[in-house]
């Protein structure tokens, strides 16, 4: 098996975690526990790789991130002919 670099990694996952969401809103999960869910899961693996004070120094950058827009939807890049 290849190694695939971190931007394919991060391809892979957000497609597996987008098929997972699906199946998830099919069965019936409303998306803010969906959203709950997704966060703890990701902030309890920060605490146990990083530890809680680690963990807390990264999401205290949060704020200004999610301001500047780095979360924001992007739209999909025209595709050429």
């Amino acid at each position: 098996m290849t190694e695939l670099s971190e931007n394919q990694q991060a391809v892979l996952v957000l497609e597996e975690l987008s098929k997972a969401w699906a199946v998830c809103r099919q069965a019936g999960v409303s998306e803010a526990i969906l959203r709950t869910a997704t966060l703890t899961a990701a902030l309890t693996s920060f605490v146990m790789d990083s530890g809680e004070d680690v963990t807390a120094e990264i999401f205290a950058l949060l704020p200004a991130k999610i301001r500047k827009g780095d979360f924001s939807p992007r739209p999909a890049p025209a595709s050429t002919p």
